[in-house]
């Protein structure tokens, strides 16, 4: 079976785009848009959680609520970091909100439990994915003036 091809933007984000070797990329889908907030990091969904909570039993058990108290902290801590980290990261698109607001539930684990170095591991994997380390931004192809005008220049000078 053979290699998968690989995707015009990833040859672009690793500077390994040649114009004659991939010049029959032109009707590749290009994902436009930027990122959605999943609705699991949305102010209603943190709603039902709190919902959820209040109708547990006082006497009932008590690792549910632990778990759903700890879910909703999570979320909250979640929802925080994409509303400071998503205007940061420009250069992700709509096809990268899920991949992002995971990242961004995982950040908010790490910064309130203690987690094993395998997770930690996975992490760092999808924070590189998505350009969020010095060394995979080193690979993103950035144009003169894609950067963003703002109070965020300081970051990209």
């Amino acid at each position: 079976m053979p290699k998968p091809r690989k995707p015009t933007s990833l040859h672009l984000v690793t500077a390994t785009l040649h114009p004659t070797k991939h010049k029959d990329r032109k009707n590749e889908p290009q994902p436009a848009g930027k990122l959605v907030k999943p609705e699991y990091l949305s102010p209603k969904s943190l709603r039902e959680l709190r919902r959820r909570i209040r109708k547990l039993p006082p006497d009932g058990n008590v690792l549910e609520m632990v778990a759903l108290k700890a879910r909703l902290d999570i979320d909250k801590r979640a929802s925080k970091i994409w509303d400071s980290d998503s205007d940061v990261a420009f250069w992700l698109t709509i096809a990268d909100s899920h991949a992002f607001g995971r990242w961004c539930r995982m950040t908010a684990e790490l910064e309130l439990f203690e987690r094993d170095s395998a997770w930690c591991a996975q992490w760092r994997m999808l924070g590189s994915e998505l350009g969020f380390f010095a060394g995979s931004r080193s690979k993103i192809n950035m144009r003169e003036g894609d950067a963003p005008k703002g109070e965020s220049d300081q970051f990209y000078a």
